[in-house]
């Protein structure tokens, strides 16, 4: 056997996981859509501590594809509520990208333990940030786009290596740095 040889730890596929599992989807994607950060902030976190043995890489990927598809479902409510920013979003989505791909990639080179302090301190760090902020707003008027667009790259490698998904970051930078308000941040973030 080789240093990299393990076989990750599998929870048993039984009424039980699957009652954990569909309650946790239910819990994350309600909260995740109503702070229009896709629920990834709180699954990921909730993946480490049920799966202690299973890499970093794997749980990411797990996470953003339910952040995925909660975040597809939220955003077409909120298209059809008529509170998104469509083109300031898609060009924060697409500025993005190229940090997504860079974290997925990021993430594969990443001891466990050290991926969990990662984990620990950014949503510390963002806890805190949340906390001495709170009220805070750009003023409203004109969106600087560029700025947006230049804390998406940002957003993009972080959200995809922590498998957290953007909208924790998303959602204050939206309305601290660009002046949204905060439906119209939560609907365009998600």
């Amino acid at each position: 056997t080789g240093r990299f040889s393990w076989q990750p730890r599998r929870v048993p596929f039984n009424t039980e996981t699957i009652a954990f599992l569909v309650s946790l989807g239910l819990v994350v994607g309600a909260v995740g859509t109503l702070v229009g950060a896709g629920g990834g902030f709180l699954l990921a976190p909730v993946l480490l501590l049920v799966y202690p043995h299973d890499d970093p890489q794997t749980l990411t990927a797990i996470s953003l594809a339910a952040v995925f598809a909660n975040s597809t479902s939220g955003s077409i409510a909120y298209l059809r509520q008529r509170r998104v920013d469509v083109r300031n979003g898609l060009i924060f989505g697409v500025c993005g990208m190229p940090g997504a791909v860079l974290g997925a990639i990021a993430v594969g080179h990443v001891p466990r333990r050290a991926f969990d302090i990662a984990m620990a301190a950014t949503l510390g760090a963002v806890a805190v940030w949340l906390a001495l902020s709170h009220g805070r707003r750009a003023p409203s008027g004109s969106v600087p786009v560029r700025r947006g667009a230049a804390l998406s790259v940002v957003v993009g490698f972080v959200s995809s290596f922590l498998g957290i998904g953007g909208g924790v970051f998303h959602v204050p930078i939206l309305v601290m740095a660009l002046g949204y308000e905060t439906h119209m941040a939560t609907a365009t973030s998600h």
